[in-house]
């Protein structure tokens, strides 16, 4: 199985029109029409492409097109607060924000999510951090993509620059987080990038399915030569990546809500 896909609106499928396939074969892939078609229970318009058509006809398998989408998206998480508000004050929308307020507050979260439900209210909930609560961390895509996958996804990380993590469990040189969606009902974890020796301060796992706990997040702050970051032994632990600055981490308690930004070099 994979990410479910909600349809949302049906019409005629006119050259240019833009849908996402919501059911059946393809599930998830984007569609550009170069030719009119009728529409399609299967298939959700999203969008109409109003420039360049000829340069999607030319295309051909292999090659990357870049589209520019109108209205802009409006993503401020991982921005600080006061380039936020000002932002929002230039496109007419009010913000009303939440936690800290100083000069290095950054907002983590944003409701609504979506570009077209800002605009629709005309306001958005913000959500502020100081900056020195944002954990920064390195993801190896070439050595774990699969886990990587279910973890961007439970994070938030495939569609915004930060994600939440909830403190699931602290002890000893260990953090553990459970995520807050679940999806390994939906998301393959076989073990994959499991430790050949000892794990460093820093690590970032994941519990595989040779794991009784299944999905957990974990970090080591010490160098571990038995377990894994997620508490596991080194079979059912899947690295992920680390953390650039594991001291952040330290001082975290259970139920608390870190927010993580991914770094790419």
């Amino acid at each position: 199985m994979t990410e479910r896909i909600v349809f949302e609106h049906r019409e005629p499928r006119l050259e240019g029109t833009v849908t996402i396939r919501t059911s059946g074969r393809g599930l998830g892939r984007i569609f550009i029409y170069k030719s009119d078609r009728t529409s399609n229970p299967g298939h959700s318009v999203v969008a109409r492409v109003v420039a360049g058509m000829d340069m999607v006809k030319l295309a051909g398998p292999g090659h990357l097109l870049t589209s520019r989408v109108k209205p802009a998206r409006i993503m401020l998480m991982g921005s600080k607060l006061e380039a936020a508000i000002q932002h929002m004050k230039e496109r007419g929308i009010d913000s009303l924000v939440e936690g800290t307020t100083g000069e290095d507050a950054v907002v983590v979260r944003q409701e609504p999510g979506t570009t077209m439900q800002i605009l629709k209210e005309k306001k958005v909930k913000l959500t502020s951090i100081p900056a020195s609560r944002l954990v920064a961390i390195e993801l190896y895509y070439d050595q774990a993509p699969k886990s990587l996958d279910y973890f961007r996804h439970v994070t938030g990380l495939k569609e915004r620059p930060v994600g939440p993590l909830p403190v699931y469990f602290v002890y000893e040189n260990t953090v553990l987080f459970k995520p807050e969606i679940e999806a390994t009902s939906y998301k393959e974890l076989l073990p994959e990038n499991k430790p050949l020796g000892p794990v460093p301060a820093g690590s970032i796992g994941v519990s595989n399915q040779v794991a009784k706990k299944i999905g957990y997040v974990g970090v080591k702050l010490k160098e571990d030569r038995r377990y894994g970051p997620s508490g596991e032994k080194f079979e059912a632990t899947n690295i992920i990546g680390r953390v650039l600055e594991p001291e952040k981490l330290r001082d975290v308690k259970e139920g608390e809500m870190i927010y993580v930004l991914e770094v790419r070099k």
